[in-house]
């Protein structure tokens, strides 16, 4: 599944016409499925609003023939409990989080469980769990993600 990057024009806008490019660039290339944004693209540069509305130049530019799987991250379960219902209500089929990506220290069970489940409550599609380690990132061990949902 291919990383689309995002790009930046020289007046530090989002260059929307080049991102298109490289998603039909990605798609020509074989990739089996799109997943942005996360952080090999640079999401925590985006704003909420350039978030939403490169999710629906994604979904759009794709036209359902690739998977899409939409970084959701957010700073709190509520924001990204918001970008997942967005990106589920712009055609998402699926989306990957980050739990609690700009504090700091390790968090017990219970929290990143929680984000998780506020996440899949709000986008009712597949939840793919993304890990990244500190200090951009919450590290998630495989043992708790292989423990069933209580």
């Amino acid at each position: 599944m291919a990383i689309p990057s995002t790009l930046i024009r020289e007046d530090g806008e989002v260059d929307i016409p080049s991102f298109r490019q490289v998603l039909g660039f990605c798609v020509e290339c074989g990739a089996h499925g799109l997943v942005f944004p996360v952080n090999a693209s640079e999401f925590t540069s985006l704003s909420d609003a350039e978030r939403l509305t490169l999710a629906e130049v994604l979904v759009e530019q794709n036209d359902r023939r690739l998977r899409v799987i939409a970084g959701v991250a957010g700073a709190s379960e509520e924001a990204a409990a918001r970008f997942g219902k967005h990106v589920r209500d712009t055609g998402a089929d699926g989306v990957t989080a980050m739990p609690h990506y700009v504090r700091r220290g390790e968090f017990p069970e219970r929290v990143v469980f929680d984000y998780y489940r506020k996440t899949s409550d709000a986008a009712r599609i597949p939840v793919f769990t993304q890990n990244h380690v500190p200090p951009v990132g919450t590290n998630t061990p495989a043992g708790f993600i292989s423990k069933p949902c209580r």
